[in-house]
């Protein structure tokens, strides 16, 4: 069951959403039985495997090694929920809280009095033994599906549940049973995590900032193509496919923003800090290949810019590799079509003197002298129409 998701997991990693919606049809009661085990109550318990599966969406471009996908997973969602016990008001209680109640109350033939006891019963356990028996009877997996999905041996698995039913009366046995199965994810698990997601790329600001404030780690997430959340919608805000607002919430969720999200948002004293500790940090690449300095030209920040030393090291780039004017980005971008943007001619002048083609155009079929003109970059237009045709 568990053992056998490899091939869903590349796929979703290419950013199949079908291989990662058939993940999450594979491994949500797992993921929720985790979770009831560690929460106490059951919508609860479901809105943290929710989001534990956004967080793994979010960060699979971080799993190196598909064949761990589940204990991985398993990990997101019990992070997910420690983290949420921290951070909620004291009212909330978790099972430990609720096993110190100690079950006393008889059996009763009320359907949220039997929940109540059920829970109450399974908070008596163990944290292991609790997770093998409320997974056992979540969604009629084997013991050695158990195992796999918690990593540990079938004898352990068997151990854990001999435990765990000799700790319950047989009556109350049959009420956990019967109150986990019967609160068991059903088929529109799926499709709200789905919707989830969608709002996050859509750029659904309401959405983001209620997922940050229940996860603040989340901002640290990066997409299936190595790029963190936060620059990904700073790129879409750019290119008005997202709600610059979104991009402000997640910058405001940030606590020590990295050198390419600095350079991006003119954050000038933490650029500065970030160079001072560890000049090397400027040559280095995010995971769309782009340097700091690429990030602070994106965001327009000049003065960011000049704190690497934006003509000079640019060209000292080209000095090592001149093909580096001609290439082409991660969407389809060149250094050239970028610096059209931004009313800088030495750059500009640089770029074509290493070969930059003119005539070359973007995603969206413009030259950098149509971008030049629609930003009213004179100084660039001039230079670009002077070398118009000399691609």
């Amino acid at each position: 069951m568990y053992d056998d998701l490899k091939p869903l997991v590349i796929q979703a990693q290419t950013g199949d959403r079908r291989a990662f919606s058939s993940l999450i049809d594979r491994c949500k009661h797992a993921v929720y039985g985790v979770c009831l085990s560690l929460m106490g109550e059951f919508d609860l318990a479901e809105d943290m495997a929710q989001e534990a599966f956004i967080q793994a969406y979010l960060r699979l471009g971080t799993l190196k090694d598909p064949d761990r996908f589940a204990g991985w997973l398993r990990t997101i969602a019990m992070n997910r929920c420690r983290t949420h016990l921290r951070h909620k008001k004291p009212a909330l209680v978790s099972m430990e809280t609720l096993g110190e109640l100690a079950v006393t109350e008889e059996v009763s033939g009320d359907r949220a009095d039997m929940t109540e006891t059920a829970l109450l019963a399974l908070a008596q356990l163990s944290e292991a033994n609790r997770q093998a028996l409320t997974l056992f009877y979540l969604g009629d997996r084997s013991v050695r599906e158990i195992g796999a999905f918690l990593g540990v041996s079938e004898g352990a698995v068997k151990v854990r549940l001999y435990r765990a039913r000799r700790e319950l009366r047989e009556e109350t046995l049959k009420m956990v049973a019967d109150t986990v199965n019967g609160n068991a994810p059903g088929p529109e698990f799926e499709a709200r995590v789905n919707t989830m997601i969608d709002a996050i790329e859509a750029g659904d600001r309401v959405q983001v900032e209620r997922l940050l404030q229940d996860d603040p780690d989340l901002v640290e997430a990066r997409r299936k193509d190595g790029q963190t959340v936060l620059l990904w919608a700073a790129h879409a805000a750019h290119h008005g496919s997202v709600n610059p607002d979104v991009s402000a919430s997640l910058l405001q969720a940030t606590g020590q923003p990295d050198l390419f999200t600095a350079a991006n948002f003119g954050l000038q004293d933490r650029v500065r800090k970030l160079i001072e500790d560890r000049p090397e940090c400027v040559a280095e690449r995010d995971g769309w290949t782009r340097t700091a300095l690429h990030w602070a030209a994106h965001g327009g920040q000049a003065e960011v810019a000049s704190l690497m030393g934006w003509t000079d090291r640019v060209a000292a780039l080209l000095e090592a590799d001149p093909e580096r004017a001609r290439a082409r980005m991660a969407g389809g971008e060149s250094p050239l079509l970028l610096a059209s943007f931004r009313d800088e001619p030495e750059l500009v002048q640089l770029l074509l003197d290493r070969g930059a083609d003119v005539n070359q155009t973007g995603p969206n079929g413009a030259t950098a002298l149509k971008r030049a003109i629609g930003c009213g970059c004179d100084r660039v237009v001039a230079l670009l129409q002077k070398n118009k045709g000399k691609g």
